[in-house]
């Protein structure tokens, strides 16, 4: 029986020292397969954004009121869809309606008077061309009774002439040369009283040139006054109807009210009140805000993304993909906007819509186990050697 027990323990022993060993390797492997997975494997990173919205690609457009009124009609419901220049709300016209029926009046009368004072001119441009014709032709007139007149003088001056040769031969008696005498002194006057003829018809066409020229200046100053007049009435007119079309409140775009204020019939509305936002009818996206110390070079388009939403819980409805398409350059507030764009095939139980909010975790790379550690270890480290740095300044 000792025999038997002795060989019973170190067989004992025997499977005692296997069984180490294999624990010893089985640790050893497990060991180098957590090794090879600490340093091997691939973890993704994200970045969580501070702020993430659900948006039409198209910017909302917030319809205010323009001018302050008094509301005649409103047709304004959230959700309903509305067309390019839908009217929302109609405000009181009466006043703007009777000042424009008044300035069109006032254009009527100064149109009536500019066509009444631009017909005169022309029937007074008319006689003038007339009556300088016809002072034109009274200098024309003395003119050749001037011609004719030195032309008798000269006859009468050679007759005269001749008289003076027969009397000084005896030939001729003396009443005949006095004759001769008178009818050379008649001729003359007849010469100088043509010549202030012409001086008298040719001063007398000035003067009336002169006149017709000043009445017709005064017809022209009257027709530019008129003209201005009706160039500014006009312009009042045209101001009058453009605050007559701020009193009807359109849609800018086609789309969906998203907001909308509560108006009733006889409610006053003050100048720049928000009456409405339009959503307009196009894709949706995603606009995250990051810290920008997170963001700025992590961020690029073309990564993953998923977004939880806080009307939807993640667990229930899942989650949405999206991916980045632009990181703005322009930073706001120590933030940074980034869009992005939906994924096909987000959950159809989520009915996306504008305006859902949640949040966002981009992924911005992948690291291995062990260089998580190191980041982490250096990010608790990194602010103990720099103040030490500082100390040491």
């Amino acid at each position: 029986m000792a025999v038997v027990f002795s060989r019973t323990l170190r067989s004992l022993r025997s499977d005692s020292f296997h069984l180490a060993i294999s624990a010893t390797v089985g640790l050893l492997a497990l060991l180098a397969v957590w090794a090879a997975w600490f340093l091997t494997a691939r973890v993704s990173v994200y970045e969580v954004a501070s702020r993430a919205r659900v948006e039409v690609l198209s910017r909302a457009h917030t319809v205010g009121a323009p001018v302050t009124g008094r509301v005649l009609s409103a047709d304004l419901e959230v959700g309903r869809e509305v067309g390019r220049g839908h009217l929302l709300v109609a405000l009181e016209t009466s006043r703007e309606v009777s000042a424009i029926d008044q300035e069109q009046a006032q254009i009527g009368g100064l149109m009536r008077r500019l066509e009444g004072l631009g017909s005169a001119r022309h029937s007074h441009a008319e006689a003038a061309v007339s009556e300088d014709a016809s002072d034109q032709a009274a200098v024309e007139h003395a003119r050749a009774e001037t011609r004719t007149a030195v032309a008798a003088l000269r006859l009468a001056e050679a007759e005269l002439e001749r008289a003076v040769q027969l009397r000084e031969g005896g030939l001729l008696p003396q009443s005949e040369l006095e004759r001769a005498e008178a009818d050379v002194d008649q001729a003359r006057a007849a010469v100088d009283g043509a010549g202030s003829d012409i001086q008298r018809f040719a001063h007398q066409r000035r003067h009336n040139a002169s006149m017709r020229r000043a009445l017709l200046a005064d017809y022209d100053e009257q027709i530019a006054e008129v003209a201005g007049d009706l160039a500014s009435a006009r312009a009042s007119l045209s101001q009058l109807h453009y605050g007559l079309s701020e009193r009807f409140i359109q849609s800018p775009v086609a789309g969906r009210l998203e907001r909308v204020a509560v108006l009733t019939p006889g409610s006053v509305v003050e100048e720049g009140d928000v009456i409405a936002v339009v959503v307009p009818e196009d894709r949706l996206q995603i606009v995250a805000l990051f810290p920008l110390g997170a963001a700025l070079g992590r961020i690029k388009p073309g990564q993953r993304a998923w977004m939880h939403l806080d009307a939807f819980p993640w667990m229930q409805y899942g989650k949405v993909c999206a991916e980045v398409t632009r990181v703005g350059s322009e930073v706001a507030e120590s933030e940074m906007r980034v869009e992005l764009a939906l994924c096909s095939g987000a959950p159809a139980e989520i009915p996306l819509s504008h305006g859902l909010e949640g949040s966002l975790a981009v992924e911005v790379e992948q690291v291995s186990p062990a260089e998580m550690i190191l980041r982490a270890v250096g990010k608790r480290l990194l602010p103990t050697s720099r103040s030490r740095q500082v100390g040491e300044g």
